[in-house]
Protein backbone atom coordinates (compact mmCIF):
# COMPACT_ATOMS: atom_id res chain seq x y z
CA UNK A 1 0.00 0.00 0.00
CA UNK A 2 1.19 3.49 -0.81
CA UNK A 3 0.41 5.12 2.28
CA UNK A 4 2.91 2.90 4.70
CA UNK A 5 5.49 2.99 1.78
CA UNK A 6 5.57 7.05 2.19
CA UNK A 7 5.25 6.46 5.78
CA UNK A 8 8.21 3.78 5.89
CA UNK A 9 10.02 5.98 3.09
CA UNK A 10 9.90 8.92 5.71
CA UNK A 11 10.60 7.17 9.20
CA UNK A 12 7.19 7.57 10.57
CA UNK A 13 5.78 3.85 9.93
CA UNK A 14 6.47 3.30 14.24
CA UNK A 15 5.54 6.54 15.37
CA UNK A 16 2.09 8.10 15.98
CA UNK A 17 1.30 9.77 12.41
CA UNK A 18 -2.18 11.23 10.86
CA UNK A 19 -3.19 10.03 7.43
CA UNK A 20 -5.92 11.84 5.27
CA UNK A 21 -7.50 9.74 2.84
CA UNK A 22 -7.82 11.47 -0.53
CA UNK A 23 -8.99 10.90 -3.59
CA UNK A 24 -12.33 9.79 -5.79
CA UNK A 25 -11.45 6.15 -5.15
CA UNK A 26 -12.72 6.84 -1.28
CA UNK A 27 -15.92 8.07 -2.50
CA UNK A 28 -16.61 3.96 -2.32
CA UNK A 29 -17.46 4.01 0.72
CA UNK A 30 -16.46 1.44 3.21
CA UNK A 31 -15.61 -0.86 0.24
CA UNK A 32 -12.49 1.04 0.00
CA UNK A 33 -12.06 2.15 3.73
CA UNK A 34 -12.65 -0.91 5.79
CA UNK A 35 -9.37 -2.36 4.12
CA UNK A 36 -7.53 0.95 3.73
CA UNK A 37 -7.92 0.98 7.20
CA UNK A 38 -7.25 -2.52 8.40
CA UNK A 39 -4.15 -2.61 6.19
CA UNK A 40 -2.56 0.85 7.66
CA UNK A 41 -3.33 -0.69 10.96
CA UNK A 42 -1.41 -3.96 10.31
CA UNK A 43 1.35 -2.07 8.71
CA UNK A 44 1.70 0.49 11.12
CA UNK A 45 -0.53 0.03 13.99
CA UNK A 46 -0.29 4.11 15.23
CA UNK A 47 -0.75 5.70 12.07
CA UNK A 48 -4.77 7.90 13.27
CA UNK A 49 -6.82 8.21 10.47
CA UNK A 50 -8.72 11.80 10.00
CA UNK A 51 -10.72 13.46 7.41
CA UNK A 52 -9.07 16.23 5.35
CA UNK A 53 -9.90 19.50 6.09
CA UNK A 54 -10.37 20.96 2.90
CA UNK A 55 -10.39 19.30 -0.43
CA UNK A 56 -6.91 18.42 -2.45
CA UNK A 57 -7.32 21.85 -4.14
CA UNK A 58 -6.71 23.62 -0.82
CA UNK A 59 -3.19 22.23 -0.74
CA UNK A 60 -2.21 24.15 -4.16
CA UNK A 61 -3.75 27.43 -3.06
CA UNK A 62 -1.81 26.79 -0.13
CA UNK A 63 1.64 26.05 -2.05
CA UNK A 64 0.97 29.03 -4.23
CA UNK A 65 0.87 31.32 -1.42
CA UNK A 66 3.98 30.05 0.40
CA UNK A 67 5.51 30.69 -2.59
CA UNK A 68 4.54 34.05 -2.51
CA UNK A 69 6.41 34.46 1.22
CA UNK A 70 2.65 34.01 2.76
CA UNK A 71 2.35 32.62 6.21
CA UNK A 72 -0.34 30.30 6.63
CA UNK A 73 -1.50 31.50 9.77
CA UNK A 74 -5.02 30.20 11.59
CA UNK A 75 -6.54 33.51 10.23
CA UNK A 76 -5.71 32.16 6.84
CA UNK A 77 -7.09 29.15 7.49
CA UNK A 78 -10.28 30.78 8.94
CA UNK A 79 -10.82 32.84 5.77
CA UNK A 80 -10.00 29.87 3.65
CA UNK A 81 -12.52 28.06 4.89
CA UNK A 82 -15.24 30.92 5.35
CA UNK A 83 -14.50 31.51 1.45
CA UNK A 84 -15.28 27.78 0.53
CA UNK A 85 -18.29 27.16 2.45
CA UNK A 86 -20.99 28.18 0.07
CA UNK A 87 -19.02 25.96 -2.60
CA UNK A 88 -18.34 22.38 -0.40
CA UNK A 89 -20.67 20.48 -2.44
CA UNK A 90 -19.55 21.73 -5.21
CA UNK A 91 -15.91 20.94 -5.13
CA UNK A 92 -16.02 17.84 -2.48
Amino acid sequence: MAVVAVLVRLGMWAEPSHVAPVGGVFQAGEAVMEPFVTTLHEESPLACIMMPRFPPVVGSLLLALRSLGSSTTPQVFRQIEDTLSPFREVIQ
